[in-house]
């Protein structure tokens, strides 16, 4: 069977042909990323896999690398992670939520890898999501302005000596 080049990890075609052996580790390093959220799609619990109804969440990297996250809709543990992201990036609590409110949000991720339960390499996991720092606001808001020198903005930093006074050689006494 031929080998297949598939988002620069080599997969090798399986039985079933859904299902692909990756043979890398995954591109996306673990660590916080900044992301923006970009399609929420709904799955009835026919369409899911795991028999249970679920978002599909597509994440757009600032590296042009995608995530996707499914989330559990649901009552309890179940769909805990789902209302834990609609109340960190939307502040919203219990009741009815419009997802698409969530498209287009921009945040941070923190991406894991995790071994894959068949043994055979590992992925990367959205583990949390965060809202963008204030910090990453306002270098966003500030980025369009021309940068000014900081040198003629800040005040001179203070310089420290230290004196060290030498012991006085023996020829010196003398």
């Amino acid at each position: 069977m031929p080998v297949i080049k598939r988002n620069q990890s080599i997969a090798k075609p399986t039985q079933n042909p859904l299902r692909v052996i990756l043979e890398e580790e995954p591109d996306i390093e673990e660590g916080t990323h900044s992301a923006k959220i970009a399609q929420m799609k709904f799955k009835s619990a026919e369409e899911s896999r795991y028999n249970f109804p679920e978002v599909v969440a597509t994440f757009n990297l600032s590296d042009d690398q995608k995530l996707i996250r499914s989330y559990f809709v649901g009552k309890g543990k179940r769909g805990a992670d789902l209302r834990r992201l609609c109340s960190t990036l939307l502040g919203v609590g219990l009741g009815a939520v419009d997802l698409e409110d969530l498209i287009g949000l921009e945040c941070q991720v923190s991406v894991v890898h995790r071994e894959r339960k068949t043994g055979d390499g590992t992925y990367a996991w959205i583990e949390e999501v965060f809202p963008m720092s204030e910090d990453d606001d306002e270098a966003e808001e500030t980025s369009d302005e021309p940068e000014e020198e900081e040198d003629a903005v800040s005040e001179p930093e203070p310089v420290v000596k230290r004196i060290i006074r030498a012991a006085p050689s023996p020829a010196s006494k003398g």
